[in-house]
């Protein structure tokens, strides 16, 4: 489990946290915050990544980026 440097906190720890409040909270695209957040705990992609992927696969999207690690993950996620 790699975490936040600045702050010692886990990558899932995180992600289980934020996925706890959305709960508590009213969120726009819920399903795709909620997907982003799951890869974020569970791979080494930033959360803006996580995000990006999240919102492409879920409307059915493709895309193309420079960033090798997000896609090879597009490429795990088909």
């Amino acid at each position: 489990m790699s975490s936040i440097k600045i702050y010692g906190i886990g990558r899932e720890e995180i992600s289980r946290a934020l996925l706890g409040v959305m709960d508590d909270i009213a969120v726009e695209r819920r399903g795709q915050i909620s997907e982003a957040l799951m890869l974020f705990g569970s791979t080494k992609l930033d959360y803006i990544d996580c995000l990006l992927l999240a919102g492409f696969t879920s409307a059915g999207n493709d895309f193309i980026s420079f960033d090798r690690k997000l896609m090879n993950r597009k490429r795990q996620t088909r």
